[in-house]
């Protein structure tokens, strides 16, 4: 058959077993050399045993450090309460604040250690095993009696060296399992232990920096103490050398009363000099604590931030007084050119032209001094505001990129289900407290403040009032056309909005105005202003679900009161879902609880993101027959879309951890909807020969 070649290759395939035949006895005596220099020296087994034996006794010491040390983080974690309790009652020195630090950074060098080797390990378990499996395979081979080039007794005394070498590295591979496992313990133990060194670290230094500003607001409240006292006394002297002057004005001479007069205006001048000294103290007091929060690294860029409107704030406030120092000088100035030239006869006449020359220049020179220090503290508050800035900038991003992890073990489990669990009475606990704050507040109010709240509340009644008339006026006589354009629907349906809800808003305002007039302290005035803002925001949305999905005034066709109430209820269970989380963050939960609520908070954007689609397509499907080919129509199209877009968004970024980024993203989401819906709501009416109205 054609393709075939039959003859050719038969000579060739009867020789192949003949050159392997040969090939192998050739290579049997270098597979026995190899064997042979491959094979392992036999170890000394009495060595070995002693090393193993005092081996097994450092793992037993191990494993009763490893007790001890359980026993100590254990008692530690139980004790950590207590002394955090207690700190705030104790002195606390710079050398303590040390000393912990120190104990956290040798706790630290302790973990890499451990890590290191806890790494290490798993490489010399690996060359005990694959010297195991070299024995276990010279076993197998030496277990042949037909193995060649070696004698019966010689093999088996070479069986036996294997077998003994096999046992004691067997013997070493488990003393080196145990001994990664004490070590991959103890790395554990030594993580927790430094995680409470680093509680009890952060908070001594806590404590020590509120100690220090403590000390530093006492002794400037004693400085400002002094300084009032002078002013009363400069005030008092001012006092009576004007009732002098009132009485024995007429029987003075003109130089006598112009020196009377001049002291008159130093006493008064030094009186306010004293007033900007105590300022000047305060702002000392504002730079120290400023200061110290920007070296500390674990500051929260919020509070940077306050820092920085709080400094912008206090330097144009100290701008503006050292334009008046500036008026004053040059006052001074021309005062004292004024004397200069004002000859004067007779010898006393000269001595109080000289005294009043003397006062106009002490004047001169405090504020002169003043200057000096004003510019001082400008200068400092100029370098502290660009250190600030940096540093919020650097915080910022890193608040924004720092991954919030979820509980690493199952006693931080327990902690955070432990805090869940307590977080209802927690939070009921504050609410009670709040008001409790509220009532005392109320009860402590002067006559004069009930009288002022009363007026504003009369005021924010009547403006309410006016409004709701204007609302029903408008829309008695608001008219819609079917073909209009889309800024005056929705017009139309905030108008019936804002009309339903007046009484509520208004409810809210004065709630809201009672709290901030009567001054109701932190975290009672968050907490309660947090209910009123969430019983609202929720009533307000409903109510345009319902003007919108329910729609009592459409036909049956357009209505959706099956959507309606999906709207309802996700709204409610969104807002108290949004006030617990709220609430956690005002009422100092712990920091792991707070995030989990953040969590929970951000997965139900979840849920609300598919409401917030349906009503999307509802709304555009009832708007496409008659406004598809219109310009505003397609922004609206892709406006609508960011927000359940950007909701899954940044639900996904807070499920993996990255919360802070969440929340921002979140908030400039709002800020671009809010602003879309505004420029629809403020869009003009375009002309009718205009193709894209």
């Amino acid at each position: 058959m054609t393709g075939i070649k039959p003859l050719k290759s038969i000579p060739r395939l009867r020789a192949a077993p003949l050159h392997c035949l040969l090939f192998m006895l050739l290579a049997l005596p270098a597979v026995h050399a190899q064997e042979t220099a491959s094979a392992p020296p036999p170890l000394d087994a009495v060595k070995v045993a002693e090393r193993q034996q005092a081996r097994q006794l450092a793992l037993d010491d191990e494993r009763t450090a490893l007790e001890r040390l359980r026993a100590e983080v254990a008692t530690l974690t139980a004790e950590l309460p207590a002394r955090l309790r207690a700190l705030p009652d104790t002195a606390i020195t710079e050398s303590m604040v040390k000393q912990v630090q120190l104990n956290a950074d040798a706790l630290r060098v302790q973990q890499k250690d451990l890590q290191a080797t806890v790494e290490n390990s798993p490489k010399q378990i690996t060359n005990l095993q694959q010297a195991i499996g070299q024995l276990e395979t010279r076993i197998q081979l030496l277990d042949n009696p037909a193995k060649a080039g070696v004698e019966g007794a010689q093999r088996l005394q070479q069986l036996e060296l294997a077998h003994n070498d096999l046992t004691l590295q067997q013997a070493e591979l488990e003393l080196e399992q145990q001994h990664l496992a004490n070590l991959q313990e103890r790395l554990q133990l030594t993580a927790k232990q430094l995680n409470l060194a680093e509680q009890w670290q952060a908070a001594v230094t806590d404590a020590f920096r509120r100690q220090q500003e403590r000390n530093r607001r006492k002794a400037a409240e004693k400085q400002i103490d002094r300084l009032e006292q002078e002013q009363k006394a400069q005030l008092e002297q001012a006092a009576q050398l004007r009732e002098q002057l009132t009485q024995r004005g007429e029987k003075l001479s003109e130089t006598e009363r112009r020196l009377l007069e001049t002291r008159i205006q130093v006493a008064e001048e030094t009186a306010g000099l004293l007033t900007l000294d105590i300022r000047l103290r305060t702002a000392d007091t504002l730079l120290d604590r400023w200061t110290d929060e920007v070296e500390q690294p674990d500051t929260a860029a919020d509070a940077l931030q306050e820092n920085l409107r709080a400094a912008t704030t206090l330097d144009q406030e100290l701008r503006e007084r050292a334009g008046l120092l500036q008026s004053r000088q040059e006052l001074f100035t021309q005062q004292q050119q004024v004397i200069e030239q004002r000859g004067e006869a007779g010898g006393s006449g000269r001595r109080s032209q000289a005294e009043e020359a003397r006062l106009t220049d002490g004047l001169l020179d405090a504020v002169g001094q003043r200057q000096t220090e004003l510019q001082t503290r400008l200068d400092r508050l100029n370098a502290l505001h660009s250190r600030m800035q940096n540093a919020y900038r650097e915080r910022l991003g890193a608040a924004l990129l720092a991954r919030q992890t979820l509980p690493a073990d199952a006693d931080e489990w327990q902690a955070l289900f432990a805090g869940i669990r307590g977080a209802p009475g927690v939070l009921l606990h504050q609410i009670r407290l709040s008001l409790e704050a509220a009532g005392r507040t109320l009860l402590n109010a002067t006559s004069t403040q009930w009288l002022q709240l009363a007026g504003l509340e009369i005021l924010l009644l009547a403006l309410a009032a006016l409004i709701r008339q204007r609302l029903r006026h408008l829309q008695d006589n608001y008219r819609v056309a079917a073909d209009g354009l889309f800024a005056d629907r929705l017009a139309w349906t905030l108008i019936r909005l804002l009309r339903r809800n007046v009484g509520s808003v208004t409810l809210v305002a004065a709630m809201a105005l009672a709290l901030w007039w009567l001054d109701v302290p932190q975290p009672a005035f968050g907490i309660l202003l947090t209910l009123v803002l969430v019983w609202t925001g929720i009533k307000i949305p409903a109510d345009l679900a319902w003007l919108l999905l329910a729609a009592p005034d459409l036909p049956a066709d357009r209505q959706r009161p099956r959507l309606y109430q999906q709207v309802r209820w996700t709204l409610a269970l969104f807002g108290l879902l949004a006030a617990v989380t709220i609430l956690a963050h005002l009422s100092a939960a712990p920091v792991h609880v707070s995030l989990m609520f953040d969590r929970l908070f951000m997965a139900s954007w979840l849920v609300l993101a598919l409401p917030l689609h349906w009503l999307r397509r509802v709304v555009l499907e009832a708007l496409a027959p008659r406004f598809q080919s219109r310009f505003w129509f397609r922004n609206l199209q892709l406006f609508s879309a960011l927000l359940p877009l950007g909701l899954l968004v940044a639900a996904g970024l807070g499920l993996i951890g990255y919360v802070a980024l969440a929340w921002t993203v979140a908030r400039h989401l709002l800020i671009l909807v809010g602003a879309g819906l505004g420029w629809l709501l403020l869009r003009r009416k375009p002309a009718a020969s205009d193709p894209t109205s």
